[in-house]
């Protein structure tokens, strides 16, 4: 199972991308022609049919489930998005982009990233947002969170599109980039200067009190109380 995710309606949606079986051997085979995606409504579950075969699901607030494909090399290492809506999957997606991540925002639009940029899909339109970076780094999007006021937080980190390390290894740490904020309007990048406890982020997430929460490489967790960070270290 390569991810799930709760829709507005409450049902619970489970991707499988690819089965491991055991062939009695001590062997593991892996099947990937076995692509479905499943749902649980709180009583019985529906398996719907073949799809084609996602790394990534996350429901939107306007009720639509979006999908994000694997990395197929043909020609280059582009992956697209589909959106389902309770009858079929159809593809909606920008051209000639390596996706990383998906989020939902609460005001029911929705965001990939890309090593190119941001792109918002509002109103059945793709907007691009591009990075203030200079693009020379080699780090990409890991980890995205949204804000209940849709501001956009982003983690990178130098990885090599491995579904298995997502975070990628540590390579040359003059190259990882830290953490972005997009409030709709301009950009705020942070690193070890600004408090972080290092700056190859694997992994964020917003809490309750709207404090920002990122998940470090080897070195720990950083917490943005909306002043200043303050940093864990987990042992």
């Amino acid at each position: 199972m390569s991810s799930i995710t709760a829709s507005k309606d409450g049902r619970l949606w489970a991707n499988i991308s690819f089965y491991a079986r055991d062939r009695g051997d001590n062997v593991t085979e892996w099947d990937k022609t076995m692509k479905y995606m499943n749902i649980y409504d709180g009583e019985r579950w529906t398996v719907l049919a073949q799809s084609p075969g996602f790394y990534k699901i996350r429901a939107s607030m306007d009720g639509s489930i979006w999908a994000l494909t694997y990395w197929d090399g043909k020609p280059h290492f582009w992956n697209r998005t589909y959106r389902y809506d309770d009858m079929i999957w159809n593809e909606s997606t920008v051209p000639d982009e390596v996706i990383s991540t998906i989020s939902s925002a609460p005001d029911g639009s929705f965001w990939i990233a890309t090593d190119n940029g941001l792109y918002k899909y509002a109103n059945q339109n793709w907007q691009k947002i591009p990075f203030p970076a200079n693009g020379e780094s080699y780090s990409r999007v890991t980890a995205m969170a949204i804000s209940k006021n849709n501001v956009i937080w982003l983690g990178f980190s130098v990885n090599t599109l491995n579904d298995i390390y997502k975070c990628g290894n540590r390579y040359n740490s003059g190259e990882e980039m830290g953490v972005y904020r997009y409030d709709g309007k301009s950009w705020t990048h942070f690193t070890v200067k600004d408090g972080l406890v290092d700056n190859k982020i694997c992994a964020i997430t917003i809490d309750n009190k709207d404090r920002v929460w990122v998940g470090t490489y080897d070195q720990g967790m950083s917490m943005y109380d909306g002043q200043k960070w303050r940093s864990y270290n987990i042992k």
